[in-house]
């Protein structure tokens, strides 16, 4: 079995695979620093449900603001930042962080956010092999590894790797990387508005 996991999650081809995304400079008079909190876009999947997500800098000209961590728009907190130029998938080295936000106030800089409320502490994006995970439907989480569910991280897989072909049997990513014992695989990315949803940041091989 592989497991697909994304931060905002978006259908291809009837796979889950996406990540977060990519957001524009803000319009807020204040300027965002770590630890701010931020409103963003609602979205539709074309049969009338909506959710809130990071908006994309190609969505148009109204930004996200900065937002009191408590309002109830608050979706996203920044969490840290990277130059300008860094790639968006830097961002996946920060605990917590599901989307990369470009901002020009005070300079350029690439800002690196998540979901508000959520505990960095236990993040998929930092664990290496011997860690343990537990995956619920589309995300995962860190945890102990005798915890109910848990699955041990066999291998790590980077570098915008293809969205596997097959999900059942044998894991062909992972036993292409060596990791010939693993049962599924978990992936997440994270977005930007020329980024493939056919390819991923990072996944886990997993077994257990």
């Amino acid at each position: 079995m592989v497991v697909l996991g994304v931060a905002a999650a978006v259908v291809v081809g009837g796979l889950v695979v996406a990540g977060g995304a990519v957001l524009d400079a803000f319009g807020d008079s204040r300027t965002a620093e770590i630890g701010d909190c931020l409103e963003a876009a609602e979205e539709t999947d074309g049969t009338g449900h909506t959710g809130r997500r990071a908006r994309r800098a190609a969505d148009g000209p109204r930004e996200p603001h900065v937002v009191g961590c408590d309002d109830d728009a608050a979706v996203h907190v920044i969490l840290d930042e990277r130059p300008a130029d860094a790639d968006p998938s830097s961002c996946l080295e920060v605990a917590g962080a599901t989307a990369a936000v470009t901002s020009n106030e005070p300079r350029p800089r690439t800002l690196c956010v998540g979901p508000v409320g959520a505990d960095p502490a236990l993040s998929v994006n930092t664990v290496v092999p011997g860690d343990c995970v537990v995956v619920d439907g589309d995300s995962a989480r860190r945890a102990a590894c005798g915890a109910p569910g848990a699955s041990r991280v066999l291998g790590v897989l980077e570098d915008g790797s293809a969205v596997p072909d097959v999900f059942s049997g044998v894991v062909a990513a992972c036993v292409d990387a060596g990791y010939d014992d693993a049962e599924s695989l978990y992936i997440w990315s994270i977005d930007d508005e020329t980024s493939s949803r056919l390819s991923f940041d990072r996944g886990l091989c997993l077994a257990g």
